[in-house]
């Protein structure tokens, strides 16, 4: 077993590191192609469609920015950007340039790489969160870095300013700021995703192990077993919500989604154990977690599900928050996203019934109908893809034969959409019912491209460790 030795002067090691350990998946070391042959040609036509499409980089650049004003979150588009920016596309031309070696997408994915480090150079880097910052830049260098033959210097340096920006960032906030913002912790901007990033290689240095042991220290703290119900340290207070929330929720509320809340961490945790990282306390603080989940799910005719948001208020009476409204049947919240979280840690802490019970919830999910599964959208934060994609890891390891059927049941879905007469192939709905074309990975064309590849080729989709579900 590998021992990394805390720097802190007095302080004992805490951190163990054994990749012996390690647990690897049956998705991810045997994925397969689990539609006929008639649909991953669809599938794969349009997935190569959208890729097609995106070529040029000024263009598609020029169009989103083009794009942002008409649309409801404003200045989302950032070069350096996974989930909104150039970043998420180059993301995607390394998947295809796996899936498809020597056509040339390895040229077009440097392409853009280019054209993100003179804006970089530009602007700088002062986030660090997984979907957008300093570790977005890291996951997409390391991603197409080709085992450290391309990008050396730049991986090397952006590795660095993260790991330099997670150890001088204050992670436990003072008493007097009164409750924790869920951007300190969650998967998209927070430790979380920070965590499911890095534990994602066996490649490990003296300082990627320090940064990992300060994730793992704060997550373990926040998720300390047999804190005070309604009390909870990831409680989001109203100052930390954003005006939406904070008129919904005036007292603030406990997120119960994977992509800002409890299951993020859960999952997070797990993949860290299940990538062989031992820490004190790390196993109880995802028992306590699953616990949490497991406490506050909600049942209908359709089976379990989980709210959005408890309100603060209610937090502590199950007979009011029980008749909470289920959230929609995504990636980012409900059913889905939270089944795959559980299905980590049933597997990393060795616990058959939490298995049994992600299965249980995708099923559930799975059998609710369409028209009140909320995801009309065709993308991967909720949208249908992001469904797809969690359905094809059950499908892999779970031996349900419903999440196996609906593999094909979804991608007809998906593809239902696809319309060559549009920009690039299918149209974002935002929240005012404008539908616009957008080239990003967690809302757009790019995020889809990867799923149709994912569900039409053989090849791993290494790139959704970034959703935090494998």
């Amino acid at each position: 077993m590998r021992s990394f030795m805390s720097m802190q002067p007095g302080k004992p090691p805490l951190l163990h590191y054994d990749a012996s350990l390690a647990q690897r998946s049956a998705s991810t070391s045997g994925w397969e192609i689990l539609i006929d042959e008639t649909l991953r040609r669809r599938a794969l036509k349009a997935a190569l469609f959208i890729a097609g499409r995106m070529r040029e980089p000024l263009f598609v650049d020029a169009l989103a920015k083009q794009t942002v004003p008409s649309i409801s979150s404003k200045g989302r588009w950032t070069s350096a950007s996974i989930s909104g920016g150039l970043a998420g596309i180059a993301l995607m031309y390394g998947y295809f340039a796996r899936c498809f070696p020597g056509q040339g997408w390895d040229l077009t994915a440097q392409r853009y790489m280019k054209m993100i480090a003179e804006d970089t150079q530009q602007i700088g880097l002062t986030l660090m969160g997984a979907f957008s910052g300093t570790a977005s830049m890291a996951t997409v260098l390391e991603s197409l870095s080709q085992g450290g033959r391309r990008y050396k210097k730049a991986l090397s340096l952006t590795q660095q300013a993260l790991f330099e920006q997670i150890k001088e960032h204050t992670w436990i906030r003072s008493p007097a700021e009164e409750g924790i913002d869920f951007a300190d912790y969650d998967v998209l901007a927070g430790a979380a995703g920070l965590l499911a990033s890095l534990v994602s290689t066996e490649k490990q240095t003296e300082p990627r192990l320090a940064a990992i042991e300060t994730l793992l220290e704060y997550l373990v703290w926040l998720a300390e077993p047999d804190q005070r119900l309604g009390g909870e340290r990831w409680y989001v207070p109203p100052h930390f919500a954003t005006d939406a929330q904070r008129d919904l929720f005036p007292e603030g509320f406990f997120d119960c989604g994977l992509s800002h809340g409890v299951p993020g961490i859960l999952a997070a945790l797990s993949l860290a154990w299940l990538a062989g990282y031992r820490y004190p306390g790390l196993r109880e603080a995802m028992d306590a977690l699953a616990g949490w989940i497991v406490e506050h799910s909600i049942h209908d005719q359709w089976g379990i599900s989980w709210p959005t948001r408890i309100p603060q208020q209610v937090a502590c009476f199950k007979e009011a928050w029980s008749t909470l409204p289920p959230a929609r049947t995504a990636w980012c919240y409900g059913g889905p996203g939270v089944a795959r979280s559980l299905w980590l840690a049933g597997n990393a802490l060795d616990n058959p019934a939490l298995c049994h019970l992600a299965i249980t919830a995708i099923e559930s999910a799975l059998r609710r109908p369409t028209r009140l599964r909320y995801i009309d959208a065709p993308m991967l934060c909720h949208g249908i893809s992001g469904l797809l994609q969690i359905c094809m890891h059950f499908a892999h390891e779970g031996e349900s034969t419903l999440a196996r059927e609906h593999v094909s049941l979804l991608l007809e879905d998906l593809l239902q959409g696809f319309q060559p007469d549009y920009a690039f192939g299918f149209r974002y709905l935002e929240t005012n019912n404008l539908l616009i074309d957008w080239p990003g990975w967690l809302t757009g064309a790019a995020g889809i491209a990867l799923v149709l590849l994912a569900v039409s080729t053989p090849i791993a989709p290494a790139w959704d460790r970034l959703l935090c579900i494998a």
